[in-house]
């Protein structure tokens, strides 16, 4: 278990106000997410008492990010507030658990601040426009920070240290995204480091469920609670939607229809290649209106499967990318199932053009800085096809010779086997794209070779 701690600096100023920093849309977790100043433990922060462990890290976190120092503002470890933690849900892989703390500091000490790269902004707030301008979905907010601000919205600062000091020990955990939008993460047989498919459930009076695959299936799951009551008071599920036909997402996903009587809806090439049937086919620019005002639109995204297909809801700009990109992991584009390379790349450039606010991958947690993690997924990979590219002068042109040069950086494990493993196919996909872009000659049985 590794360790972090999160610092909720107050204020009076007529009302409550709280300091929410929001983080740059370059940073690895959680980018353009506004939260509370925080992040992990380090050796440094290291003391045999844990608790004084965790107040060192969240002071270190505080003067690293704003740029000044605990004593220039009168912060003092003995002053912090302890509200219990939070314990990463297992979508994440690694887990760790965050501590928050709370802090009253009367002085305003912004004109001193010097934000670190890893944030853009800072500034006091009440807590009830935060929450506001969530649901207005101007700000992304974590789960947890989004239940400590409804805590602090009651204004009473006695109160709501009552009400926060408590052990918070997710189970079932599910994230509110957006005030009509809910993401279910659900244990599917799926490549790791992923272990989990998410589940969205989408809309208010009438709802769709996107890819509600689960192995094994539970009939008591949070997903499967929560929609019932919803329906029991007064939705109706419209239809479940596949992004695509692999197995770990639509795994028990006829189970979820069965059992809520909800057609499946997918792209025709997706229908062609699942074993149970589709009853409505999905096609570019379909639009899919749902009762209480929620708009979609649908865009065909192949590349990573012949079939996929990516959501855009209208207001909020956030876009159900299924396996576009991934908050957990990588994407691998398999030409033994249909993938192609250049067609990936070309749909990544398309969801570039609709400029979403965030993206919510099947695998994985939410992601922030929309534009610049799709612009980063081209980059990455064009960067990995000139390693191909160098790697093809120097070998002697079989597969296997390609891949463990250009794939020097990454564990063996991942390039075993007789056809270079999980980045052989990841080679072939781009060998496949350069023969067609006429930069590249030859097959796997002949060798490849540069024009």
């Amino acid at each position: 278990m590794r360790y972090a701690a999160s610092l909720i600096v107050v204020r009076y100023r007529e009302e409550l106000e709280v300091l929410v920093v929001r983080r740059s849309e370059q940073h690895p977790f959680l980018s353009g997410y506004s939260s509370f100043p925080g992040g992990m433990s380090e050796s440094v922060d290291h003391d045999e008492d844990q608790a004084q462990m965790l107040r060192n890290t969240a002071i270190r976190e505080f003067e690293e990010e704003l740029g000044v120092t605990a004593t220039q503002i009168g912060l003092y470890t003995k002053d912090l507030v302890s509200l219990g933690y939070w314990n990463s849900p297992p979508y994440l892989g690694a887990p760790f658990q965050t501590h928050y703390f709370m802090v009253v500091l009367d002085d305003d000490f912004l004109g001193k601040v010097k934000l670190s790269r890893e944030l853009n902004a800072v500034g006091w707030h009440r807590p009830h426009e935060i929450l506001s301008d969530w649901k207005l979905h101007n700000r992304l907010l974590a789960p947890p920070t989004l239940n400590l601000l409804k805590q602090l919205s009651t204004n009473q600062l006695p109160d709501a240290i009552r009400t926060l000091n408590t052990v918070e020990v997710h189970q079932d955990h599910y994230a509110q995204v957006r005030p009509h939008i809910a993401m279910f993460p659900q244990p599917t047989p799926t490549l790791p480091p992923a272990t989990h498919t998410n589940a969205y459930l989408v809309g208010e009076k009438e709802l769709i469920l996107v890819e509600p695959a689960a192995h094994p299936f539970q009939s008591d799951c949070v997903l499967v609670r929560e929609l019932e009551s919803r329906i029991e008071n007064g939705a109706r599920l419209k239809a479940i939607v596949l992004t695509h036909h692999h197995h770990d997402h639509c795994v028990n996903l006829v189970r979820f229809s069965e059992r809520f009587s909800a057609p499946i809806w997918a792209h025709r090439e997706t229908a062609e290649r699942v074993p149970f049937p589709v009853d409505h086919y999905l096609c570019d620019g379909d639009r899919i209106s749902l009762c209480g005002g929620t708009e979609l639109s649908v865009f065909h995204t192949p590349g990573h499967a012949p079939g996929h297909l990516v959501l855009l809801c209208e207001g909020s700009q956030t876009l159900i990318a299924g396996d576009m990109v991934a908050g957990i992991g990588t994407i691998l584009i398999d030409p033994d199932d249909d993938g192609c390379m250049l067609t990936y790349l070309n749909s990544l450039e398309k969801l570039i053009q609709l400029n979403p606010s965030c993206l919510l991958p099947s695998h994985g947690p939410p992601i922030g800085g929309a534009v610049h993690r799709l612009s980063a997924y081209i980059k990455h990979r064009l960067s990995r096809e000139e390693l191909i590219v160098d790697a093809i002068k120097q070998s002697d042109g079989t597969l296997v010779d390609i891949v463990n040069r250009a794939y020097c950086d990454v564990s063996e494990i991942l390039r075993a086997g007789p056809d270079g493993g999980i980045c052989g196919r990841s080679t072939r996909a781009h060998l496949e794209k350069l023969v067609l872009e006429s930069r590249v000659s030859g097959s796997v049985q002949d060798g490849f070779y540069l024009l």
